[in-house]
């Protein structure tokens, strides 16, 4: 009579940040698929111009793609704060309309003519 041998195999795999002393990491960004360069959210904040709650709310609002460290502070990819400034940038300087834009030729300065 033959005897079934079963062979168990277990991996692990951990997921590392690689950091340096300030500014940007690189981590694996899920919504991208791929690694890469992420600021702190206070850090985020900054480049983008805006306060580290706005920077929150688009996280809470899904605007912003995010990794949480083990010390449980927010790592914010920089290609989704690029698209979000992006897009904010389009919605808050709508297109000039065309009877607005100032065609008039330039004047000339008779005192600078020589």
């Amino acid at each position: 009579m033959k005897t079934k041998k079963r062979t168990e195999v277990t991996i692990e795999i951990e997921e590392g940040i690689i950091r340096n002393s300030k500014g940007p990491v690189v981590a694996w960004c899920t919504h991208c698929a791929e690694n890469v360069r992420m600021l702190e959210a206070h850090d985020a904040a900054v480049t983008a111009g805006v306060s580290s709650r706005a920077i929150y709310c688009d996280v809470e609002a899904g605007r912003l793609h995010f990794v949480e460290t083990r010390e449980s502070s927010l790592l914010i990819c920089l290609n989704s704060l690029g698209r979000a400034q992006a897009a904010q940038f389009s919605q808050s300087d709508p297109p000039v309309p065309e009877s607005q834009v100032d065609t008039a030729e330039p004047v000339n300065d008779a005192a600078t003519e020589e």
